[in-house]
């Protein structure tokens, strides 16, 4: 569940930050107290996605009937039935109704993605490449993890569009009405439709990071590099009109890859123990999608989190 991933990532961190702090060393020289050689990081990213976009795949049109006047209980006309009153099998007589002719069309939406969304554990490593007086390079790799899920919102329809006119009806089959007329335009019909999905993402990124000793310790990082996520996405969606569609679902799993800046704040602490936060953009190059729901990848997150070196 996602209240645990982030139990579990508090835990993890404040364990880390109780080990770290039994076996530091304080420095004289807080300046350069990041030290050289590897580190790793452990923290939470909150990465603002877009809302969802949901879509019904093509509903075909269909040629259907009313009595009465009665708005919305349409029927197929291959279903119609009316006997002479003698109710012999197969003895049909034809009927005056109006016959409605729809153009069939398709459903969309957009869904809502919670807090909890956007927010993922994310661990990663770095290497000090370069120390030139106040200028660090280092070679950084993340690894971040997000589990979303929605559904259809505020939904609008596309198409429908339907026709009328009187005509004679026998045996579900239209036949020459003499004296017949027009009976106008009915805009939309009555539909219904719903759809969800969930995204499970992994992403990894790999990048290099310039920074920029200040004073005590204080260090700004600007960084870049591309990225490859896994997005699993299974998607599920429910449409009807005029008795047409039904219930079906599509999946997939796709590699996408992409590139990403960011610019933060570190704080070395001793020379083990450091905190950071940064602000980034990560820039997909294709959207995770399925038949039914597209989720836009590109997007601005922030993070906070410890750092440790080896």
């Amino acid at each position: 569940m996602k209240f645990s991933r982030i139990l579990t990532v508090f835990s993890l961190t404040a364990i880390l930050a109780a080990f770290a702090q039994e076996n530091v060393i304080i420095l004289d020289n807080p300046q350069s107290s990041n030290g050289d050689g590897a580190y790793i990081s452990l923290g939470l990213t909150y990465r603002n996605f877009d809302k969802p976009k949901f879509k019904s795949s093509g509903i075909s049109g269909s040629d259907a009937y009313y009595y009465n006047g009665r708005r919305y209980a349409l029927n197929q006309l291959g279903q119609q039935r009316v006997t002479n009153g003698s109710g012999a099998q197969g003895n049909f007589v034809a009927q005056t109704v109006t016959v409605v002719e729809s153009n069939g069309g398709h459903y969309s939406s957009k869904g809502s993605l919670g807090t909890n969304d956007k927010l993922a554990p994310v661990i990663g490593i770095g290497y000090n490449l370069s120390r030139q007086g106040s200028l660090v390079i280092d070679l950084v790799g993340n690894f971040a993890y997000f589990n979303t899920d929605s559904s259809s919102r505020k939904v609008k329809s596309s198409g429908f569009a339907t026709d009328s006119y009187t005509a004679l009806v026998a045996n579900g089959r239209i036949t020459p009405y003499i004296g017949g007329q027009g009976g106008g335009s009915y805009g939309d019909f009555d539909g219904s439709f719903k759809a969800k999905y969930e995204m499970k993402l992994y992403q990894f990124d790999l990048g290099a990071s310039l920074g920029y000793a200040l004073a005590n310790g204080l260090q700004l990082n600007l960084a870049v590099g591309p990225t490859l996520a896994f997005a699993d996405t299974d998607s599920s969606c429910t449409a009807y009109y005029d008795g047409e569609g039904g219930k079906r679902s599509d999946d997939s799993f796709k590699s996408i890859f992409g590139v990403y800046a960011s610019a933060g704040l570190s704080y070395w602490f001793t020379e083990q123990l450091g905190l950071s936060c940064d602000f980034r953009y990560d820039e997909a190059f294709k959207d995770a999608k399925t038949k039914y729901v597209t989720q836009d990848l590109d997007s601005w997150s922030a993070g906070v989190r410890v750092l440790w070196h080896f």
